[in-house]
Order: structure tokens, then C-alpha cells, then sequence
């Protein structure tokens, strides 16, 4: 392939990318201009129904209790993909590594005298 066609689709890539990044970006600005008008309507509802500083507490605390919301579902989620990488890496390297029959002669004679002292416990 000749290095003109290579920067062509390079620029397409480029440009498609800098569409895709420039629509998020309007989005997001959409998304929080339109948050912001339902909390200034939620608040000016409560400030009807129960004054302003208590409308104002209200407000607080279910902006902060959403903000514990998505750091806590964001600790579980990274939690899972170092388990699920940690996982995966162990898979890998019991692949590589072939199989020792006195190994497993080993595990199984502890696994079962294990089971016989523990046994004999009770």
C-alpha cells in the first residue's frame, strides 16, 4: 500500500474520531444543562412546599447520595476487572506450564492427609 493511501485513511479515521469525540461532547453539555433545569425545578418546588434552606438540604443530599452512589458502583466495577484480569492471568500461565505428575502426586497425598487429620479432630 502506498504511503498517500495510508495518511488518506489515517485523516478518515482521524476526522471520524474527532466527529465521534465532538457529538459526546455536545451531548454531555445537553445532558447537564438539562440536569441542572430539573434540579432549579425540583428545588423551586420543594422551596414552595418546605422553604429554601430546607429545599436546599434536600437538593444536597440527594446530589451527594448520587455522587456515593456512582464512586461506590465504580469501586465494585474495577474491583471485578482486576479479579477477572488476575483470573485470566492465572488460566494463561497454567497453560504455558506443563503439567508435573509428581506435582500433582504431592497436592493430592496433602489434600488427603489434610482430610484425614481434620477428620480424625472431630
Amino acid at each position: 500500500m502506498n504511503p498517500k493511501a495510508l495518511i488518506d485513511q489515517a485523516r478518515a479515521s482521524g476526522s471520524s474520531v474527532a466527529r465521534d469525540v465532538a457529538a459526546g461532547v455536545v451531548a454531555l453539555i445537553l445532558a447537564i444543562s438539562g440536569a441542572g433545569f430539573l434540579t432549579a425545578a425540583g428545588y423551586g418546588r420543594l422551596a414552595r412546599e418546605y422553604g429554601p434552606d430546607l429545599a436546599a438540604a434536600i437538593i444536597g443530599a440527594v446530589l451527594v447520595a448520587l455522587a456515593c452512589a456512582v464512586v461506590l458502583y465504580r469501586q465494585r466495577a474495577r474491583r471485578a476487572e482486576q479479579l477477572r484480569a488476575e483470573l485470566v492471568a492465572l488460566a494463561l500461565a497454567a497453560q504455558e506450564r506443563p503439567a508435573n505428575p509428581l506435582n500433582e502426586a504431592a497436592f493430592a497425598l496433602a489434600f488427603s492427609l489434610g482430610r484425614y487429620l481434620r477428620s480424625s479432630r472431630k
